[in-house]
């Protein structure tokens, strides 16, 4: 790996870049980055990062792709990081010595011009849930005839649907064999739940990773608290979604009594999940609503 010649070390500078060959002859190189914070908050997640072992790999899985090894014309990088324990307490002690006060939004471009963006995929993420809810309610009224289907589909003696994989490798199985002709509703709820993963994927890298930069000493503490409650919803709704979550502990009160008490074990949980996703992508749409509304922009 072949690179320009280093720039003289400078702290002033965002970034210092010193590289030398190693004993082994690989190429080392060493970035210091200058790093800034909000709060105690976010320095200390960072340190947190560090203390357990996991910051190498953060930068790893961000920075090096296959765009950057093709660019520097090399086949792999190795990031290793370190954070001295006394810049970690010197940016600690001028945090803790500074009055954090909101600052107005409309004074720093960056951060309103993130909030916008937000804004533009917000409408967006809105109309996908509203499909989504639509396609629910579908499902919904076709409860009884998506049993009855279900039930030819499934092999005699299957007595109970323990994960979302379950159901498809069975349905995978049986579609396109004599057991059943008519798979339109089944069909349309093994859709929803592809878009509904989908959903919640883009809910996290196009809403959660935009609202995650912009600063906090823009926010109000409702907003944080919102930043915070919209992750956790994200999180509820991706496990829900794992084709290997357990259905047993799955359960709408409204749906969960639509089903017969002889069929709980097969369908409860199963069809429990269309609607406790679509609530949970509405609540994080509502939220969303909240936090860029919160904005003087």
């Amino acid at each position: 790996m072949t690179l320009p010649p280093a720039e003289p070390t400078n702290f002033n500078s965002k970034y210092v870049i010193k590289y030398s060959p190693s004993a082994s002859g690989t190429l080392e190189m060493r970035i210091v980055l200058a790093v800034g914070f909000d709060d105690i908050g976010a320095l200390d997640s960072l340190w947190d990062l560090y203390q357990r072992g996991k910051l190498s790999m953060t930068f790893q899985d961000v920075i090096v792709n296959s765009t950057v090894l093709k660019k520097l014309k090399t086949t792999k990088i190795v990031l290793r990081s370190k954070i001295l324990e006394s810049e970690y307490n010197n940016c600690t002690n001028e945090l803790l010595s500074r009055k954090m006060k909101r600052l107005e939004i409309k004074t720093r471009e960056v951060d309103k011009k993130m909030v916008l963006r937000l804004a533009e995929q917000q409408r967006c993420f809105t109309d996908n849930v509203q499909s989504l809810k639509d396609t629910e309610e579908n499902i919904e009224l076709s409860l009884g005839e998506f049993a009855l289907t279900m039930k030819q589909i499934l092999p005699q003696g299957v007595l109970e649907l323990k994960t979302i994989r379950e159901f498809e490798t069975n349905y995978k199985m049986a579609k396109g064999t004599s057991r059943v002709k008519n798979t339109k509703i089944i069909d349309q709820f093994t859709d929803m739940l592809g878009k509904l993963r989908t959903t919640f994927t883009e809910a996290f890298t196009q809403l959660y990773v935009p609202l995650l930069q912009v600063h906090s000493i823009c926010e109000s503490e409702k907003q944080k608290q919102i930043k915070r409650d919209i992750r956790r919803k994200i999180n509820i709704g991706q496990e829900l979604m794992k084709p290997e979550a357990p259905l047993k502990i799955v359960i709408h009160p409204v749906w969960a009594r639509k089903i017969l008490p002889r069929e709980q074990s097969l369908f409860r949980g199963l069809v429990c999940v269309l609607p406790l996703a679509v609530e949970a992508l509405k609540d994080i749409d509502f939220m969303l609503d909240e936090y860029i509304n919160d904005f003087v922009l």
